[in-house]
């Protein structure tokens, strides 16, 4: 939940049309993977490569562990942040349909699907999204996590030129 806190805060300032990283200038992750003994403390140095903007790092790392461990939702969904913050929507949206299939029902899943509909124009379907994140994020998620799921439904709302329900939210 903190990545998505993170990348909420990302999205009102990203240009959707962010340029390709040059991977090729990114240290080694190779060199980071021996303090990373297991799927959860590589995931957990991944997510600070991604929260340090070092996305090229959190993105290898991400792979490593999901090649690692298949089954890691946890690592689908930092791929999907990295994917969309660096304007590869198309990839990301792979990784949120992933995580869709096998939680329907998880709330950072469905307001990140609400974000990829966002970044591509189409608010109207992002709101869909949001709300079922909201709704169901009343029951499951912390009160930190429910107002960016609030904020990011607010933003859908403006961009879908519907102020007045912007301003309710």
């Amino acid at each position: 939940m903190r990545i998505l806190t993170l990348f909420l805060g990302a999205l009102v300032t990203a240009s959707v049309a962010a340029q390709p990283l040059d991977w090729a200038k990114e240290v080694p992750v190779v060199a980071q993977l021996e303090g990373a003994d297991n799927p959860e403390s590589a995931l957990g140095l991944a997510e600070s490569f991604f929260q340090k903007g070092q996305f090229g790092e959190a993105e290898r790392l991400a792979l490593h562990v999901l090649r690692d461990s298949p089954q890691s939702q946890g690592a689908r969904f930092l791929l999907a942040n990295i994917a969309l913050s660096t304007g590869r929507i198309d990839l990301g949206q792979k990784y949120v349909s992933e995580l869709l299939t096998s939680n329907p029902k998880e709330p950072d899943n469905l307001v990140l699907q609400g974000m990829v509909f966002m970044l591509r124009g189409e608010p109207v379907q992002a709101i869909d999204y949001l709300k079922q994140g909201v709704v169901l994020g009343q029951d499951q998620c912390s009160a930190g996590q429910l107002a960016s799921y609030v904020n990011t439904l607010a933003l859908a709302y403006h961009q879908n030129d519907q102020p007045e329900l912007a301003l309710e939210t």
